[in-house]
């Protein structure tokens, strides 16, 4: 069974790395790796259902990861190309939200995490 091609619009996979097409049990599969540093996740997706494009297991995983705030930001980015260089390189420098919400805005404010 060939693999679907799926497409990555969503801004959730910008907290991942690229996907990697692999086979699980003789199921193909996506397999996503965490951005984060520190985690050594890999979310898989078989591409052989009817909700191969769901990205629900990436959202349970990146709440989990890096916090519902983080979350939150990403939700607000046109694409993915975007969480990666604004917010994920700002968030692995500084290791906060803070940053990226200032580019976004250019206002100094406060932040609860």
């Amino acid at each position: 069974m060939a693999a679907r091609a799926t497409e990555f619009h969503s801004p959730i996979y910008g907290l991942f790395e690229h996907a990697q097409v692999v086979e699980v049990d003789n199921r193909p599969a996506h397999k996503f790796k965490c951005h984060r540093r520190t985690c050594t996740a890999k979310v898989r997706r078989y591409l052989d259902t009817k909700d191969a494009g769901s990205t629900g297991n990436l959202q349970k995983h990146a709440k989990a990861c890096w916090g519902e705030a983080v979350v939150k930001a990403v939700d607000t980015a046109i694409n993915a190309t975007e969480v990666r260089t604004k917010l994920v390189s700002n968030v692995l420098k500084d290791g906060s939200i803070t940053m990226a919400f200032e580019t976004k805005s250019r206002e100094r404010g406060n932040y609860s995490t």
